[in-house]
């Protein structure tokens, strides 16, 4: 870079000289750039020498290391990391549950500050703009990148997209390589909690087995996969650092040793059960209030753990030696990826830290796990290595708390201090870790709600814990002080016996701001538009055309098409210009929209499928709230309906133009003083084919043909035929609005989308732009600017998410799909980084499975078999359902024509992967996966296609029997075959 700077200033040079013709303007003005290229050099050099990091989080992992003085745990990579920084003695979690403690750490904020105390609280509700620590970086100039377990994901919640530059790289928490662990293969109690599955019936589902060692590779559990990873994200961070100057901020998370203690035989052989610690003092504290104690209900979700939790004779030490093996199991994983970091000669420019979320209880108080406000459950490793900063091996009995790692890193990095807009309730260390005898902080702040909210300060020497409500009189309160300098073990609370020192330590306590009330509703959910949701919840119309591409209409560019009423709407209204579907076929895509799941979560992956029972819909969710939910046309799948659960449905068949005069009936006898607020769909089956036998409103000679196309008389008069279907669309869409004038408050939100693009050879069923982007407009005066634009990357799965929440309900935490309800009232404001897709087969007609991911700019498609041949009904079809009247020209054109004989073997044989720059090629036309300068981007996308795929469950799995290219009969003219008898396709009278 700074080469290119250096060039670019010497042409600037002379061209003054040549611009002026006079050496002394030329001296002036080339002291000013040269001035300039100085500048912008020096800066390069500032960032070059930005340092990288590597934050390493670990699961339930307490000091139980030999970093620590831990005479039994084997642990010689975290030793070895030790020895190269700072290790802190005191250091704590601000809340020993796995999502709140995360949160703390990415936000640098209590959860009483934000009031993310549960495991399925979602960040975006409590906090919608907060500023995450990868956010921070990202913010200034940092790739970030995530792997593991790094947010929670599970009980509801899905993580936070939006922190990190690339897609999560998400793995199993629960795991179990031998099939006796889940009664041979089924779904687990503990399993279900992390895959968002079935969470309404956890206690029905069978226990997973505690432990289990068979003889296996360390990549059989996901900790193996995530080290392997990273060091695959290390390889590829430092090459994007050698060609474009990005420093680096990976967080790599590892689940062991959170239970079930799942590691390979190799791990438990390095531990004698009999030299194994066991629990000195296993009885709750004398004098502890009950709201102090809890049950072990996590361990008990476990086999062969009792119901009630209680853990007694030799089980005790198999439980211990379980987790002292999976300690062992994680530290070898680390210490690969700290082997790459040396190995790539990294070391000398990368902050590494390691960070345990929260401690555990190996029996200690009779408890196990953690969720508590004792000592094992919040004291947690913590290691600094800052190279030119640490002094190698030096340790500190400096109290820190999770929420000191954001400001931390960032004055490290010599970033700004961070200032939220979340409270920054963290300390810089930076101090400490120059002088280890330095001190910032004389106490360490964590909390644990129960009925009463325990909030806790830990100094060096005590610990105080007050239990009231929040906003109860002081009185109210119960309060524990253990002295850790007399009663380790915390055999006895004294707060009754040293009143003195309570009142000094409540001085501390009493530092800290009114807790958010847990059982307090986010802040976050309504934002602008909390009156409006609690007092009166809007009406809701959300119209769909089927089979219409995005570009096809007025609002969209198109200069031929009639589509008044389109425009109509975007002119009050939004238009979202880069919305897509999840799938390029009606039935999935469809299934997705209702659901808010993408289809191999739904089930309805592909054509002509149903999503799960067991999944809820969207009917439910806006019932929930209140309103009347009716269907009218082609909403869910033809016939599909009755499996969603509106209150009612009418004309879902098979172009049955029935359906907009019964929508616009029911709107009309609809009284004004309705007591339920009405959530209504309608669907149009136009553009659907059969289309039109005659184009009245258009000159096939006039219409501009999609690129990819061979331009044939018989071509133009089906796509004039197919622009008919989508005007006629546009009327029924205007049937409609007129009705919603007319019988609808003024605040009604209406929304107007399609299914997916056009029937045409490189749209419907294709992962390209012309498959899957489809017009998305949205109007909802007072709130939408009219005429409004965004460029915001928003899905179909989004929809469900984000008219709960314009409604005053909570999104989901359990879907795919996430509110972009921001977006809507501030356009230039982004929403997605990425945009996933795919497709897998409509019967044997179509039998080709793919899968896409696209950013800001490019598109990465996966062609999963490019062995099979890619036929659909245009092709295959001779019959108003298909199109072999125009695709058989075609054919005979790629004959004697040599482009379009590229065109055709384009459109049947597909590469293995494709890569389009949107920016430079909009049509994808012009496949760069094999361009050796964009072969970083490919492998981002790659590993951003992989991590998605694994965590939607989708092996790629293909079940319907395929047509392959090896087999010329399979397709082309050879293959056609006959389509259906005509079906009525009369349209609707236009009022």
């Amino acid at each position: 870079m700074n080469r290119c700077l250096t060039d670019i200033c010497s042409i600037a040079l002379r061209w003054c000289v040549t611009l002026s013709g006079s050496h002394l303007f030329a001296n002036r003005i080339g002291r000013l750039i040269l001035g300039l290229c100085v500048l912008s050099s020096a800066s390069l050099s500032i960032a070059a020498e930005k340092p990288n990091v590597l934050l390493i989080m670990v699961d339930d992992l307490k000091p139980a290391l030999g970093c620590y003085g831990d005479l039994v745990a084997q642990t010689p990579h975290l030793d070895r990391l030790a020895s190269r920084g700072m290790r802190f003695d005191l250091a704590y979690c601000n809340q020993a549950v796995c999502a709140p403690s995360r949160f703390t750490l990415m936000l640098g904020a209590h959860s009483t500050s934000t009031g993310l105390y549960g495991l399925g609280s979602q960040l975006r509700q409590h906090c919608p703009d907060a500023v995450t620590l990868p956010q921070f970086f990202a913010r200034h100039g940092y790739h970030t990148e995530s792997l593991g377990k790094v947010f929670h994901i599970g009980h509801g919640n899905h993580g936070d997209p939006d922190s990190f530059s690339v897609a999560h790289f998400h793995d199993k928490v629960i795991e179990y390589a031998d099939p006796a662990s889940t009664d041979g293969g089924q779904l687990t109690r503990e399993e279900a909690y992390f895959a968002n599955q079935q969470l309404g019936k956890i206690r029905t589902l069978p226990r997973g087995a505690v432990m289990e060692s068979p003889e296996v590779a360390d990549e059989q559990y996901a900790d193996g996969r995530v080290a392997a990873e990273t060091q695959r994200r290390l390889q590829a961070a430092k090459q994007r650092r050698q060609s474009d100057g990005l420093p680096f901020f990976i967080t790599a998370g590892f689940a062991r040793p959170h239970l079930p203690f799942s590691v390979p035989r190799k791990y438990w052989d390095l531990y004698d059960p009999a030299t194994l610690p066991m629990a000195e003092f296993e009885s709750p504290p004398a004098e502890a209030p009950a709201v102090a104690n809890k049950t072990n209900g996590e361990l008990a979700n476990y086999s062969p753990i009792p119901d009630d939790g209680v853990v007694t004779g030799d089980l005790r030490r198999q439980l211990v030696h379980g987790y002292y093996a999976s300690v062992s199991y994680v530290d070898a994983q680390i210490g690969k990826v700290l082997a790459e970091l040396d190995r790539l000669d990294l070391t000398k420019n990368t902050i590494v830290v390691l960070w345990g979320d929260h401690g555990f209880h190996l029996g200690d108080h009779g408890l196990w796990t953690k969720h508590t406000n004792y000592e094992q459950a919040n004291r947690i490793p913590l290691l600094i290595v800052a190279p030119g900063v640490t002094q190698p091996g030096s340790s500190t009995r400096q109290l820190a708390e999770s929420v000191d790692i954001y400001p931390t890193l960032a004055e490290l990095a010599g970033l700004p201090r961070p200032d939220g807009p979340q409270p920054i309730d963290g300390l810089s260390l930076v101090p400490v870790l120059k002088d280890p005898a330095l001190r910032v902080r004389d106490h360490a702040y964590h909390v644990f709600p129960r009925a009463q909210l325990g909030r806790a300060i830990r100094t060096e020497r005590y610990r105080l814990v007050e239990w009231k409500k929040v906003g109860a009189p002081a009185e109210s309160a119960v309060r524990e002080l253990y002295d850790y300098a007399h009663d380790p073990l915390e055999t006895k609370n004294i707060a009754a016996e040293q009143a003195e020192v309570v009142a000094q330590l409540q001085t501390l306590l009493d530092r800290h701001p009114t807790p958010v009330d847990p059982q307090a509703k986010p802040q976050g959910i309504n934002r602008k538009h909390e009156s409006t949701a609690t007092s009166k919840r809007p009406n809701i119309v959300v119209f769909l055309t089927d089979d219409q591409g995005q570009l096809d209409s007025m609002p969209y560019g198109d200069p031929v098409l009639q589509t008044p009423h389109m425009q109509r709407l975007a002119q009050a209204g939004m238009t979202f210009t880069r919305a897509y579907v999840a799938s390029p076929s009606c039935a999935p895509s469809r299934a997705a929209l209702l659901t808010g799941l993408m289809p191999a979560r739904n089930g309805a992956a592909a054509n002509h499928s149903q999503p799960r029972a067991d999944i809820r819909k969207w009917p439910s969710y806006f019932q929930e709230l209140g309103y009347k939910v009716v269907a009218f046309g082609k909403v869910s799948h033809y016939k599909h309906t009755p499996q969603y659960g509106f209150d009612h449905f009418a004309h879902d068949t098979f172009h049955d133009h029935a359906a907009i005069p019964a929508a616009v009936e029911f709107l009309q006898n609809r009284t004004a003083t309705a007591d339920r607020p009405l959530c209504l769909m309608v669907g149009t089956n136009w553009p659907h084919v059969p289309w039109p036998e005659e184009a009245k409103r258009y000159d096939p000679a006039r219409l501009t043909l999609p690129a990819g196309s061979i331009d044939t008389p018989e071509t133009r008069d089906w796509r004039a035929r197919y622009a008919e279907a989508v005007t006629l669309a546009d009327q029924d869409l205007g049937q409609i609005l007129t009705a919603i004038e007319s019988h609808l408050p003024a605040d009604t939100i209406t929304v107007f989308s399609s299914d997916h693009g056009a029937q045409w050879p490189f749209g419907k069923w294709n992962l390209y732009e012309s498959g899957i982007a489809v017009p998305l407009i949205v109007r909802w005066p007072g709130t939408v600017p009219a005429g409004s634009r965004s460029a915001a990357l928003v899905s179909w799965v989004d929809l469900l998410p984000t008219l709960l929440e314009a409604a005053g309900g909570q999104p989901p935490g359990d879907i795919d799909g996430r509110s972009f309800l921001p977006v809507l009232t501030s356009p230039e404001k982004p929403h997605r980084q990425h945009i996933f897709g795919t497709h897998a087969n409509d019967n044997r007609m179509n039998v080709y499975p793919a899968r896409s991911v696209r950013n800001s700019r490019w598109k990465y498609i996966r062609n999963l078999h490019p062995e099979f041949v890619f036929t659909t009904h245009i092709d295959l079809v001779a019959g108003d359902l298909g199109q072999r009247a125009f695709f058989s020209t075609w054919e005979q054109a790629a004959k004697t024509d040599p482009k379009a004989a590229a065109i055709l073997q384009r459109y049947h044989a597909r590469p293995a992967e494709e890569l389009y720059d949107l920016e430079a090629d909009p049509h994808e036309q012009h496949n760069l996966a094999a361009d050796p300068q964009a072969a970083m981007v490919l492998a981002e996308l790659r590993g951003q296609l992989d991590a998605w795929m694994t965590f939607q469950g989708d092996t790629g799995e293909v079940t319907v029997q395929p047509r392959l290219l090896s087999d010329p009969q399979s397709y082309g003219p050879a293959a056609a075959i006959q389509g259906p008898t005509r079906r009525t396709t009369t349209p609707a009278p236009v009022k």
